[in-house]
């Protein structure tokens, strides 16, 4: 096995395990369809809360995705965590053969509803 084949199979077998690190999460691209998939999210400042300015208070953080749920992620995607929150897709963080890292925040959408597309 190659040394990326097995940074692959880590990704798969452990970091996206959920019974390891990720929660099942609802990926909705811009105009297309939600996709359940496994990822994992880490909020900065331990989930906690920042303003924008004349916006609403909200979290922010970033999510890792494998390549082949997402191969590429852009700016106004719609994804959902565990929990029910919806956050939109702000940037592509970073890139491997096998993962997306990108950076979100909350949306000021309330209802997962939207990001399914009803």
């Amino acid at each position: 096995m190659t040394f990326k084949e097995q940074i692959a199979a880590d990704l798969a077998n452990v970091i996206l395990n959920p019974d390891e690190f990720a929660e099942t999460t609802v990926y909705t691209s811009k105009g297309g369809t939600a996709k359940i998939i496994l990822a994992v999210w880490e909020y900065d400042n331990f989930g906690a809360e920042f303003q924008t300015p004349g916006e609403s208070w909200k979290k922010h953080g970033t999510v890792t995705l494998a390549r082949t749920d997402i191969a590429d992620p852009e700016n106004g995607d719609m994804i959902s965590n565990a929990a029910g929150e919806i956050f939109e897709v702000q940037s592509l963080e970073g890139r491997s053969s096998a993962a997306n890292i990108i950076t979100v925040i909350q949306s000021a959408r309330k209802t997962v509803g939207h990001i399914r597309g009803k």
